[in-house]
This record gives C-alpha cells, sequence and structure tokens, in this order.
C-alpha cells in the first residue's frame, strides 16, 4: 500500500439551476471528500491506496463504498453503522460570485470514527498516511483516531 487516507466522505447535492435552494425542484449528486478524492487520483497515478472511515448502512453509504472501490482505493477498512447515517450536502448556487454551502454531518457515521477503528496492522503496510485537519475537527473521537494513526 502506498498511501492510506482516514477522513468522511459524503453525497453532495446541487440544484439544477442557480439561485436559492427553496426555488430547486431537482438535484445533481455526487461524492465528495478531500481524502478520498486525493486517493482517487493517486490510484489513477498508479499508487495502491487505501481508505479508513465510516459510512451508514444506508443507500447513501452503500453507493460511496462501491464508487470509490470502483475507482480502485480499498475500502476494506471501511465500517458500516446501521444505526448512524451517511452524511450528505448542499451546494447553494446562488451566482457565480456567491456560493453558500450548507452541511448534515452532525452526528454522521464518519463523526463516530474512534481510535479503536484504527487498524495499526493496516496502518503499517503503508508508505504514507494522508490526513487533513477536517477530521479531528468533527468529533473528540475522529480527533483520537487521528492522533492514534499518526
Amino acid at each position: 500500500m502506498d498511501v492510506i487516507g482516514i477522513g468522511e466522505t459524503m453525497v453532495l447535492f446541487t440544484p439544477i439551476t442557480n439561485g436559492p435552494m427553496r426555488y430547486a425542484r431537482q438535484y445533481s449528486s455526487r461524492f465528495a471528500g478531500a481524502e478520498t478524492n486525493t486517493l482517487i487520483g493517486l490510484t489513477k497515478l498508479g499508487h495502491q491506496t487505501g481508505w479508513i472511515s465510516k459510512v451508514g448502512e444506508d443507500e447513501f453509504g452503500k453507493s460511496i463504498l462501491s464508487f470509490i472501490r470502483g475507482e480502485g482505493v480499498d475500502v476494506s477498512r471501511v465500517r458500516k453503522e446501521p444505526s448512524l447515517s451517511t452524511g450528505i450536502f448542499f451546494k447553494e448556487i446562488i451566482n457565480p460570485e456567491r456560493i453558500n454551502i450548507h452541511y448534515y454531518r452532525k452526528n454522521s457515521a464518519a463523526s463516530h470514527l474512534t481510535a479503536s477503528d484504527i487498524d495499526e496492522d493496516y496502518l503499517l503496510m503503508t508508505k504514507y498516511l494522508y490526513i487533513t485537519g477536517i477530521t479531528p475537527a468533527l468529533s473528540m473521537t475522529c480527533r483520537e483516531a487521528v492522533f492514534r494513526a499518526i
């Protein structure tokens, strides 16, 4: 394994038309997460990558896992949480100069990542650990998980 990343990936919904979301009736969706975006890019460049996180055992979580696995990233250390939801967020484009982001990630599955979710043997297989400041800011348990990985 060349690089292992730790972090949350969410479903991003963007209205098809610009303007306040209260008028939106149709949305496009995609996946977004700083860590998995980087891991996917590294995989496309020929590196072996892995991802540590949690998703809800919901359709969003299943979809994220399927997509990221399909991009060649190892998701064997991503845990599915049956009682928690996968995070989502909305990108409201009022106009090209004014874009608002609305997160719905409080109490998300990924925000419940803990130090016990970190498989030290898995990390010993890698050359590099990729983290951002986002994950430790999600919760105290996420912070502890990142620190344990470091």
